[in-house]
């Protein structure tokens, strides 16, 4: 038997409509981020995320109930697919909340154990030569500790390790980028410039990358020898013409390459 559904709400219908787009698409990307950049929000942002999600949710199963009230058992398979929908796409970010904040709870932000990370898990598998289980415990102290850069650059060594040289490179522009200190901020620098310029044959992108170092950090004790690898890193990007000196002078033709041969006395 078949049952035709008449729209009584066009209005209700198309805001439903409207708000499920971004609600899948923001989902999708959260996904992705979490799950292929293994990065992850922080307490404070996941809950405004949280409470957008359970907002749509409730207007789309709102809007399922007006418009499939007289059809019961459409309405109730519609508000569980909403839901599964938004487990599915949301859950892992419930999750992370929920346990982020039973930790807080219970291990006050105080305790050092809640507040820095624990490399010796890590690093004891570095040692046995384990990079793949070392970048394992480096991706959930990385979900743990979001934003923290050393947990970032040990992620691009271990990469490194497995010689998975474009996504250490990735790794360590993002721990570049959040470091706020000079001193440690140089120190990526360098690692990031020989990774690029010698794993990957950019020395452009490694020229940008000091670029960018001596536009934040410009009086920093480093500033100076990042600049002389900078202006290196140029030169290598763009050399000069073949038949140009560096002092801009033509070159001379060796006399055995062209021999002058003898003039012909005039008849």
């Amino acid at each position: 038997m078949s049952v035709l559904t008449t729209i009584n709400y066009p209005f209700l219908d198309a805001t439903a409509l409207v708000l499920l787009t971004p609600f899948l698409a923001f989902g999708v990307y959260a996904l992705r981020r979490r799950f292929l950049n293994h990065d992850e929000w922080g307490l404070a942002r996941q809950s405004v995320v949280l409470v957008y999600v359970l907002l749509t949710a409730a207007f789309e199963i709102h809007a399922v109930h007006e418009e499939l009230s007289d059809t019961p058992v459409y309405m109730i398979f519609a508000s569980l697919g909403m839901l599964a929908a938004s487990m599915a796409l949301y859950g892992h970010i419930a999750v992370s909340f929920l346990s982020k904040l039973i930790v807080d709870i219970f291990l006050p932000g105080g305790d050092q154990a809640a507040s820095q990370p624990r490399f010796g898990p890590a690093e004891a598998l570095e040692r046995l030569g384990d990079y793949q289980g070392a970048l394992n415990e480096y991706y959930v102290l990385a979900r743990t500790f979001p934003g923290q850069p050393e947990i970032m650059a040990r992620i691009g060594g271990a990469l490194c390790a497995l010689r998975s040289y474009d996504e250490a490179a990735q790794w360590f522009r993002r721990a570049l980028d959040a470091q706020e200190r000079p001193h440690e901020a140089a120190a990526l620098l360098w690692r990031l410039v020989d990774l690029l310029e010698t794993r990957q044959q950019r020395p452009d992108l490694a020229a940008q990358a000091c670029e960018s170092f001596l536009t934040r950090f410009a009086d920093s004790d480093a500033s100076a020898a990042v600049r002389a690898r900078w202006l290196l890193l140029n030169a290598v990007c763009s050399p000069l013409p073949e038949s140009i000196t560096p002092s801009g002078h033509p070159v001379l033709a060796r006399l055995d390459d062209e021999p002058v041969e003898p003039r012909q006395p005039d008849s």
